[in-house]
């Protein structure tokens, strides 16, 4: 038998490389950056190794790129020695350096064209040299000997992680006394100060180094902000809204941008017109946020939402210099636009979106339980599959994927179809891995963590939020767990499994989500019962064992009294009490304060949708 060895190539670092951002393509292009230079290192080993080889992703690599992200550990049994594998390596280390190369050439080219002053004002060295810094390749490889492939594999791992933990840093040969990063605090900033002490014009400054009047950007920043997919050219440019990514306030206004644009009012389509004229008089700055989105919504185009808040104008008008009559015509024209949004039953714009991440549970045991590479490649070839599908429902739901690959998903939402994405991703997590997990007798599925934030909180307290989303899902394992951090309110927490297990015999917490959904949208349901229900927490956690009773004589008086004046159903209470609801009044209020954020947005997205008259007492399917 021909030897043969393991070889893991890993890329980083990852969390704190697509983190710092300000804005939602910061983030985007963070980790699509990490993919295509995994991507690229994939296609090296399969030129060196041999089609077959990869193992971690499975399958060609050209038949994943477009479908999924790649990971940034690169899995290899190299059909031969070590020797061998020491040129898969190196040939996969330089093919991500020369990918980086061409892509930092590309990027940094364009920032600052057109100022004549370009050179004093962009140290495009110092650039180069933090971006090279920062990106990290790293590779070990074993025989796989008497113990095999299983038995290397687990070895090499070990290998890779302690080399990870020894290695060495040298002193930066770009640090200066000049300001940091305004995105991360940590890198200096790679624009000179003459730039902002009457250099350019706010207008020029952003239009040149896309860079607002207050951020100090580093190398890594502008990368960002300039780096493309490709190499620029008019074939790259077919594709170009592949390129561009929603705003967290566009992803608020969208509900209510969608049940506009549902009902095709001619009146409000005047009203747009006009306050697209509006802005255009703003200057080039206000009119280039008309044609951002990467997807258009019906009666607004690829406007980005954030111009339906009045806020957003007033940035707008600083960046471009623009006087007061013109910015208070544009708030004139956009009230328009508000007010007709109201007369057709949609209200105002929401100010909340949903961050979901998704995870699936125990995958290191199911990793550990298939035994053989063929094995390891078929799961591989099933995440991408999942990958791929994931990406396609986050799309349908009108949403965008900042990262889909393997077992892990990060997606901006709307309100109005944010839970039904989440139930949809795990359905279809458990069609792609549940054949193999099962064979593996591993108990592996998706938690997903849903968090709503507002649209103007910093991105990285967001991201924070639905990595403990996450986390609270984690902690039962193929959980879903929804945070809720409303402006001038506490944090609000649910969490339950997908299939009930915490409340067996009863609905699961997204089927319950979804029947209070549906009864505030009847209006069977008034706002305030949740909130009565929510403030007998005390009641439940501190008072006496004879309390009890008088506690759900409360939670009974509470629902049988409380539904809205509108409402010709009321809350099944008969269902509450088998569910064990009643006996949890905190819980239940809990979960009728998240259905009301939900419905909100659902009310807003299809204005005209009969209502379900006793919604809440009518069953729904597990």
């Amino acid at each position: 038998m021909s030897a043969s060895c393991v070889l893991l190539f890993s890329l980083g670092p990852v969390q704190a490389f697509i983190a710092s951002g300000r804005r939602c393509r910061d983030l985007w292009y963070g980790s699509t950056l990490l993919s295509d230079l995994a991507a690229e290192a994939a296609l090296a080993v399969e030129r060196v190794a041999g089609e077959g080889a990869l193992v971690f992703p499975g399958g060609a690599v050209n038949d994943i790129l477009g479908k999924a992200s790649v990971a940034n550990r690169v899995l290899v049994r190299v059909p031969g020695d070590l020797a061998l594998a020491e040129r898969v390596a190196l040939a996969a280390k330089d093919a991500v350096n020369s990918k980086l190369d061409a892509i930092l050439r590309e990027a940094f080219d364009r920032v600052g064209r057109g100022d004549p002053q370009r050179d004093q004002h962009f140290h495009r060295e110092v650039a180069e040299a933090q971006v090279a810094d920062l990106i990290e390749v790293q590779w070990a490889a074993v025989e796989e000997g008497n113990g095999g492939y299983d038995r290397a594999r687990k070895r090499v791992d070990r290998i890779l992680a302690q080399r990870k933990n020894s290695r060495t840093w040298g002193p930066s040969t770009w640090a200066a006394a000049v300001p940091k990063s305004s995105l991360d605090g940590a890198l200096e900033s790679v624009l000179d100060e003459s730039l902002y002490d009457g250099g350019l014009s706010s207008e020029e400054l952003y239009k040149r180094y896309r860079a607002h009047a207050s951020e100090r950007l580093s190398g890594v920043d502008l990368l960002k902000r300039f780096g493309r997919r490709g190499s620029e050219g008019a074939n790259d440019w077919a594709n170009r809204w592949e390129e561009r990514f929603f705003s967290t306030s566009h992803m608020a206004a969208l509900s209510w941008m969608v049940g506009v644009g549902r009902q095709g009012d001619a009146y409000m389509g005047e009203a747009v017109q006009r306050y697209v004229e509006a802005l255009r008089q703003l200057g080039p700055v206000a009119s280039a946020d008309l044609q951002v989105a990467p997807r258009p919504t019906e009666g607004f185009g690829r406007a980005d939402g954030g111009l339906l808040f009045e806020g957003r104008l007033d940035d707008l008008a600083q960046e471009a210099g623009a006087d007061d009559a013109k910015l208070d015509a544009a708030r004139s024209a956009l009230r328009g636009v508000i007010r007709r949004g109201r007369s057709l039953g949609c209200g105002e714009p929401g100010a909340y979106y949903a961050v979901l991440t998704a995870d699936g549970d125990h995958m290191g045991r199911l990793i550990d339980s298939l035994l053989g590479h063929e094995a390891h490649q078929q799961l591989s070839r099933k995440l991408v599959e999942f990958a791929s599908q994931a990406r396609r429902a986050v799309e349908a739901h009108q949403g965008s994927t900042l990262y889909a690959g393997g077992d892990d998903v990060m997606a901006f939402l709307p309100l109005h179809t944010a839970l039904q994405c989440a139930e949809e991703l795990h359905r279809a997590f458990g069609q792609a891995v549940g054949e193999l997990a099962a064979q593996a007798g591993v108990a592996s599925a998706l938690s997903v963590g849903v968090a709503v934030a507002h649209h103007l909180s910093p991105l990285d307290e967001t991201l924070q939020l639905a990595r403990s989303a996450e986390m609270l899902a984690k902690q039962s394992r193929d959980s879903l767990a929804v945070v809720v951090d409303k402006r001038g309110g506490a944090t609000l927490e649910v969490s339950g499994r997908w299939n009930g297990d915490d409340a067996p015999g009863h609905l699961a917490l997204h089927q319950r989500l979804e029947r209070f959904v549906q009864a505030h949208i009847a209006d069977d349901v008034s706002d305030k019962t949740a909130f009565e229900l929510d403030a007998l927490r005390w009641v439940g956690a501190h008072g006496a064992a004879d309390m009890q009773g008088v506690l759900a004589a409360e939670v009974e008086r509470i629902l049988a009294r409380k539904r809205s004046q509108h409402g010709e159903g009321s809350l099944d209470r008969a269902w509450l009490k088998s569910a064990g609801l009643a006996a949890d009044p905190a819980r239940l209020g809990r979960e009728l304060i998240l259905a009301r954020v939900f419905a909100a947005a659902r009310r807003q997205a299809s204005p005209n949708a009969p209502a379900v008259a006793g919604a809440a007492a009518q069953e729904v399917s597990p």
